[in-house]
């Protein structure tokens, strides 16, 4: 990446103004490094199909579950274009040396920036979605919570739907500050297709009602239908007989 930046800075300033070879090329490297990881630990990560194979419904709001920083490579891992969309993310990324320099190369939006909901329309407008973590933090007990408004917000004014997304098994992984990855048991579970009543002023309301409800009841779904660990036989219970004692004469 160190040699590819310089050739992706120019292309920016060049012919690339809305950084979608920069994304690209991020999609094609750090994706795969996870998956042959995966592969490599033994266990495959999983990638379900999308709900609209036979139809393309045009530039897409994803909303994710989010418990790791691994949860941004595996939205990446989405079909193209939505895998090269535009990450709404927060303070964090940014400030991160070589990260930063990364998000901002590939143009990706910062959620305090001012121009935030102007800058995604745009994008909307001309093609490219938009990968959110409406919980605006990563999880610190692997359970998901509160969604916050901001991305069903923009999907009702503009009309784009949202594809909700479950992501399994990054929290096990890499939960937040732990600097190495456990043994990885991955899947990227996108969902149904969720649009806003056009005549309904609370549309962005009920979108974020069902997306969080669809998420959570993947991920419970998936909890609930993995294999329990199997247990250790317990101890028979050892049972002393009584010692009749026969006596001398």
């Amino acid at each position: 990446m160190l040699l590819a930046g310089p050739f992706l800075l120019v292309a920016s300033l060049a012919f690339d103004k809305r950084r979608q070879l920069a994304r690209r090329a991020v999609r094609a490297v750090f994706p795969r490094l996870v998956r042959h990881y995966c592969r490599m630990a033994g266990c495959p990560l999983k990638l379900d199909a999308v709900p609209f194979a036979d139809r393309w419904p045009g530039p897409v709001i994803v909303v994710a579950n989010h418990c790791s920083c691994m949860d941004v490579l595996l939205l990446m891992m989405l079909p193209l274009p939505i895998g090269a969309g535009r990450v709404w993310a927060k303070e964090w990324p940014f400030r991160v040396p070589l990260l930063g320099a990364l998000m901002r190369l590939s143009g990706h939006l910062f959620v305090n920036d001012f121009n935030l909901l102007p800058d995604a329309q745009d994008s909307l407008a001309r093609g490219t979605s938009l990968l959110v973590f409406p919980e605006s933090s990563r999880s610190r007990t692997g359970r998901m919570g509160r969604f916050r408004e901001g991305a069903f917000l923009l999907a009702a004014r503009t009309g784009r739907p949202i594809l909700p997304v479950a992501i399994h098994g990054t929290f096990a992984a890499m939960p937040t500050r732990q600097p190495w990855v456990f043994r990885p048991h991955l899947r990227v579970q996108p969902l149904a297709l969720l649009t806003a009543e056009s005549d309904d002023p609370r549309a962005h309301l009920t979108l974020r009602r069902h997306a969080q409800r669809m998420i959570a009841e993947a991920l419970a779904g998936a909890s609930a239908a993995a294999p329990s660990p199997p247990t250790a036989p317990l101890p028979c219970p050892i049972t002393r007989q009584p010692m009749h004692v026969r006596p001398r004469f």
